[in-house]
């Protein structure tokens, strides 16, 4: 059997959650001596240095090159096409070019004219969602099996603690919609009772890491914060820190579920999420993370505060034991390898 995962885009470094989970579950695939490789677009960086065990064949996808792909997929000879793209007309385009293939939708962003389209044209064999909401977009049986996590590498090392010197991390964009102004109104909370150290890490592009110092710096937190680029060893760096915030106005465009709160869960950390449909499929409130409604920082910073011991040693073994429960990359690529075969 031999898999062709194709994915649109596909860029160092790997910290965005369609990219990452594809290159993981291409590496276990290869690892169960399944025939895998990736399938997407050039990047800017020559390099695919970073993609240990992967194999990845870049080729311009378009409609006007579209019979340069239809011979490389020929030549490359794939029992199976597995499409992760967001956008209907993706699966569209390399139905046209296999017979045998599986859409699955890490986020949604089509309309009601290319679903339409996606159900005139699509013969796919079988439909995928990473979650009940987007599988609420797609009107066709579908499937939801979250990207999952690799529970052997994400793992609860230290146990949280809300000590006097809570290690609280942000870890997205410095933007106010990724929740950014709100994981500093829920720092400066805790800093009226406690001496918090604030970690927040954001990709280098487009100058994020200035522009979050001086963010900070504004606010009045520098003094208390470390702000870093893209972090290779994640696993390692969650189990430095108590508490992950992750207190998005929407997840709208996100990979569903979105990805650091699930690392986050696997290694234990307290998580913290906004009420938003994504996060509530995956955090039960209170018993392995916490939810809260965007813009209520000041009563979630106090929830925090008034966590003990008991609870948070509580809330951090149930973390862990729901991502190995539900949310596992063994589980997902097994699944998925059952499926290839069903389609077969």
């Amino acid at each position: 059997m031999k898999i062709c995962h194709v994915i649109g885009n596909l860029s160092p470094p790997l910290d965005e959650g369609t990219s990452k989970s594809v290159v993981k579950i291409n590496e276990k695939m290869l690892d169960k001596n399944i025939d895998s490789f990736i399938y997407t677009r050039p990047c800017e960086k020559s390099s695919d240095e970073e993609f240990d065990n992967t194999n990845v064949y870049r080729k311009d996808i378009s409609p006007w090159n579209i019979l340069e792909n239809k011979r490389d997929i020929k030549k490359l000879n794939p029992d199976i096409l597995h499409i992760h793209s967001s956008n209907p007309l993706m699966a569209i385009y390399f139905d046209k070019i296999h017979k045998n293939t599986i859409w699955t939708a890490p986020a949604f962003r089509g309309t009601e004219e290319t679903i339409k389209l996606w159900e005139l044209l699509c013969r796919n064999q079988k439909t995928v969602a990473t979650s009940r909401k987007i599988a609420g977009s797609i009107p066709r049986e579908v499937e939801v099996l979250p990207y999952g996590i690799d529970t052997d590498k994400y793992r609860c090392k230290r146990k949280p603690e809300i000590s006097e010197n809570p290690k609280i991390l942000f870890m997205s964009s410095p933007k106010e919609k990724r929740g950014f102004k709100a994981a500093i109104r829920i720092v400066k909370k805790i800093k009226e009772e406690k001496n918090p150290d604030f970690h927040v890490a954001v990709r280098e592009k487009y100058n994020r890491v200035d522009k979050a110092k001086k963010t900070l710096e504004e606010e009045g937190l520098s003094d208390i914060s470390h702000v870093t680029g893209f972090v290779k060893d994640l696993p390692s760096y969650f189990n430095k820190m108590d508490v992950v915030l992750y207190p998005v106005k929407s997840s709208s465009g996100f990979t569903s579920p979105p990805l650091i709160a699930l690392e986050s869960m696997s290694c234990g950390r307290i998580t913290v999420c906004t009420d938003v449909k994504d996060f509530l499929e995956v955090i039960d409130d209170g018993k392995d993370g916490l939810i809260y409604s965007y813009g209520e920082e000041s009563q979630i910073a106090n929830r925090l505060l008034n966590m003990d011991d008991r609870k948070t040693n509580e809330m951090s073994k149930k973390a862990r034991e729901k991502i190995k429960e539900k949310f596992s990359l063994e589980k997902t690529v097994q699944r998925y390898i059952e499926i290839y075969k069903e389609i077969l």
